[in-house]
């Protein structure tokens, strides 16, 4: 879980959102779920002093990891963080979750439906939102709608079965597959992945405007 800078030099999960920073409230929605065991935040190095100061010494931080030095792209602070659970005493778990920092309001029967997914065999787990919008190209002078039937959102949490998802970055390592997201690595191997139902509420907060949003839907 972590976020790029927004056009400054404040990763912006660190930003406030009611007083708090918004990373605070992504991780609460792990950290008291009974299903999840453990949480790894793969974040800057230069952001390892806020982490600390935000969620204490590590003898207090519950499930958190230490920290995970993240990459130059969201792909390869993936990849760093699943060696890094690859690499613990106990082995890498049997499933894993991948979800963006910048994603607050994450609801716990969402988690549930990513792992019940995960639990009935699926390798790979999307949840998604149905686009309700009208939608149309824009080109020069001209424009032309596009149908929206069967054209979704994609949110996180994403789960994967660790395996699954190592052999895809792996494989994406070997032909230089760039993915969007996760789901599209494992797609780049031939595996088909689920999707289950988003929550609309789930928003992740790119821009001011998300943030006064987040601060609404999260009520007082």
């Amino acid at each position: 879980m972590a976020g790029e800078g927004a056009g400054n030099s404040t990763n912006k999960v660190l930003l406030p959102l009611k007083g708090v920073a918004m990373l605070r409230h992504t991780v609460d929605c792990f950290q008291g779920h009974r299903r999840v065991d453990m949480i790894a935040i793969a974040a800057r190095a230069e952001d390892f002093p806020a982490l600390d100061a935000l969620f204490g010494a590590e003898t207090q931080r519950g499930k958190l990891l230490p920290w995970i030095t993240g990459g130059a792209e969201r792909q390869d602070s993936v990849r760093h963080g699943l060696q890094a659970l690859r690499e613990r005493p106990a082995g890498p778990p049997r499933w894993v979750l991948v979800h963006d920092g910048a994603r607050p309001l994450c609801p716990p029967g969402l988690i549930d439906r990513v792992l019940d997914a995960l639990a009935a065999g699926a390798l790979g787990v999307i949840p998604v939102v149905a686009v309700t919008d009208s939608l149309r190209r824009m080109g020069g002078d001209r424009s032309a709608t596009i149908p929206r039937d069967g054209l979704v959102r994609v949110q996180t949490p994403q789960g994967f079965a660790w395996e699954a998802l190592w052999r895809a970055h792996r494989h994406a390592g070997k032909t230089a597959l760039a993915g969007t997201d996760d789901a599209q690595l494992l797609e780049g191997m031939g595996v088909q992945v689920t999707s289950v139902e988003g929550d609309p509420g789930n928003i992740k907060v790119t821009s001011p405007e998300d943030l006064r949003m987040a601060e609404r839907l999260m009520g007082d």
